[in-house]
């Protein structure tokens, strides 16, 4: 996005108490009370001035706890609380509310639950949230009353140049910018012509995943159920011989956390990180029921991508900025469509 015409850094810590860095004596967690509240009234004296009403999630992540991102959110989790149980309102791209935003915001200065996202509206607003309570909040109104507001609910709005958190592509330097289109749909069938079936990794929140069986016959279903704006990797199927796969994970803790992915007697196909010898005994009552299984090296540059893409919007263009880390194929295929 490009920059607002004013950005501010809005927290609870006093200009003059920084030398360097912060000498001062507040906290750097949040109170859950008044300075709390100090900062969620400041987002909405600054969206209400820049007109803004509604904002847009971009880049979600949550904590990485088991990489296996569930269809319904658990009814203790931040976000059921926020959006419900029904993960679709939570993707790149999705719309909420300014009071769930605030939500959000809230969250986000407490960290209990792991959330954490951009929140935009087009370029003319946005709100970031850094480390230690630190607040970005950017507009294309310089919003005089939210920051008089601001200061005498005792916070301290500076003025900035840009958000530290703003999206930044040269951040990221190694990526395709291959859509999930028909030709990349093509392709994954091509492949599926000599395999019983591969796996495919849909990554609609950074560090959690939703994980799909998908062979020739149900690839379009597949497609048709992947969220807005996912990042979607493909990989090997899975091995009948599960224990084979808990043996493999064992004897190569040391060196490499895994994905273990296996499908249960229903077909469901759930995927568990494992870092430990504690995460891998989590998940043994998982694999010994398990049809089949399989893993995958944590580290990127170990994982055998077959490709990756990301998915378009309904209107076949592609807005998601965030983009998975590229197969070889896909930098085959980007020296061929490149002009």
């Amino acid at each position: 996005m490009r920059s607002t015409a004013y950005t501010w850094k809005v927290t609870k810590y006093d200009p003059a108490d920084f030398d360097g860095h912060y000498v001062g004596t507040l906290s750097s967690f949040t109170d859950h009370g008044p300075v709390e509240a100090s900062y969620l009234d400041a987002v909405l004296a600054f969206a209400r001035a820049s007109g803004t009403e509604t904002l847009t999630v971009r880049e979600p992540q949550v904590a990485p706890l088991t990489r296996s991102w569930p269809d319904r959110v658990p009814a203790g989790h931040v976000l059921y609380r926020i959006l419900g149980d029904d993960l679709s309102a939570f993707h790149d791209g999705a719309e909420v509310s300014l009071e769930a935003a605030v939500e959000l915001v809230r969250e986000m200065l407490g960290g209990d639950d792991g959330v954490w996202c951009r929140l935009e509206h087009e370029d003319q607003f946005f709100v970031h949230i850094g480390w230690d309570m630190y607040m970005y909040i950017g507009s294309d109104d310089p919003c005089e009353d939210a920051v008089r507001s601001s200061r005498d609910a005792g916070l301290f709005p500076v003025e900035i140049e840009c958000s530290p958190h703003a999206f930044d592509q040269d951040d990221h330097d190694d990526v395709v910018d291959r859509p999930g289109d028909d030709e990349f749909w093509r392709a994954v069938a091509s492949i599926l012509q000599d395999e019983d079936h591969l796996l495919l990794e849909e990554s609609s929140v950074q560090n959690a995943s939703r994980w799909h069986r998908i062979t020739r016959h149900n690839v379009g279903e597949v497609r048709a159920m992947l969220q807005p704006r996912a990042m979607v990797t493909i990989l090997p199927g899975m091995t009948d011989d599960a224990a084979s796969v808990v043996t493999h994970v064992e004897a190569n803790l040391d060196d490499s956390g895994f994905d273990v992915v296996w499908s249960d007697e229903t077909g469901t196909v759930r995927g568990v990180l494992v870092m430990d010898a504690e995460d891998l005994d989590g998940c043994r009552d998982g694999l010994r029921a398990a049809r089949a299984a399989a893993s995958f090296p944590f580290t990127v540059d170990d994982r055998p991508r077959l490709c990756t893409a990301t998915m378009p919007d309904a209107d076949g263009v592609l807005r998601a900025r965030w983009r998975p880390d590229p197969a070889p194929a896909d930098r085959d295929w980007a020296a061929r469509v490149e002009p």
